[in-house]
């Protein structure tokens, strides 16, 4: 699948040690859609008007899975939880977000000291 999506050098660096046919990457504010369809399936970053000329797909948001989908890698979850019931590892379900448990307590330390100032005037 020929796709254009757009992508910041950040997101770029995330994902370019799995990629192997990267070429010609250049200032991604200047050209921030990443394709995998450029010269012999090379995958570069190019403006707006040159990637939706290539593409047959195009998509404004970076999706770091549909991305690599279309370049033909796999991309695999690299995270289990634990079931108690079951007494074994089970890989995350993909219909279900999740996400690691805030730590507000800075925060929290941070309004308590300013409860304490207060206290004290």
């Amino acid at each position: 699948m020929k796709i254009a999506m757009r992508c910041s050098r950040e997101q770029f660096d995330a994902i370019k040690d799995r990629l192997t046919n990267y070429d010609l990457i250049t200032n991604f504010d200047k050209a921030p859609y990443l394709i995998n369809c450029y010269r012999q399936s090379s995958i570069t970053n190019l403006t707006y008007e040159y990637a939706n000329a290539w593409a047959d797909e195009f998509y404004d948001e970076w999706n770091e899975e549909i991305f690599l989908k279309a370049c033909g890698i796999e991309t695999e979850n690299v995270f289990q939880l634990y079931s108690e019931s079951l007494n074994e590892w089970l890989d995350l379900s993909p219909d279900r977000k999740y996400r690691i448990k805030p730590d507000h307590s800075k925060e929290i330390a941070e309004l308590e000291r300013q409860i304490e100032i207060l206290k004290n005037k």
